[in-house]
């Protein structure tokens, strides 16, 4: 195989798609920090409600009961 023959890539076509390349990973690092942001309080929000339902539940059908409309009861 002569490697003289052997047409290279150009030097601008790697850059170009390093740059693209190392667009997306900023876009897909800042969609993944808006997650990171609020996750903690969207978790304190489910927490919170899960609680609430489980006293309204303790209070409708007591403590050690089938409850019907939760999960399997």
């Amino acid at each position: 195989m002569d490697f003289d023959k052997i047409k290279r890539i150009p030097d601008r076509w790697l850059i170009f798609s390093i740059l693209i390349l190392g667009v997306y990973l900023i876009i897909r690092l800042a969609n993944f920090s808006a997650i990171i942001r609020y996750f903690p309080l969207d978790n304190v929000a489910i927490d919170f409600a899960s609680h609430m339902s489980s006293l309204h539940f303790l209070k409708a059908y007591g403590f050690h009961n089938f409850v019907p409309n939760w999960y399997n009861g």
